[in-house]
């Protein structure tokens, strides 16, 4: 399952049904996924979202991930595009006051 952004603020889960086809040509293996249907099965709003990205970030600043890590594991653990998580994570910033140095997120005060 994955959350998107569908506007006004809006996110939705979406569980994405396909099927995967393998096949070989030569030594390379290619691969195709056939989307059959997605199907909704939640919906929040962006301050919803954006408090439980901020409860993992806060938790991965503090074990000590770099800027990259915490883009990926947040995504991971949400279920949201790196990209979108990006742009979250950097209105978490400003919001929280964190600074980026070296690739890491610092709390100023500590």
């Amino acid at each position: 399952m994955v959350w998107l952004p569908v506007g006004n603020n809006k996110w939705v889960n979406v569980r994405i049904h396909a099927i995967e086809e393998k096949w070989l040509r030569g030594e390379k293996e290619f691969y195709r996924y056939i989307i059959k249907y997605a199907e909704v099965v939640d919906e929040a709003d962006e301050e919803e979202i954006a408090k439980e990205l901020k409860k993992i970030v806060k938790q991965l600043i503090e074990e000590g991930y770099s800027l990259n890590e915490i883009v990926e594991r947040a995504s991971l653990a949400m279920g949201i595009p790196e990209y979108y998580t990006k742009g979250l994570i950097e209105k978490l910033k400003a919001e929280l006051g964190l600074l980026e140095y070296n690739g890491m997120i610092i709390e100023p005060n500590k």
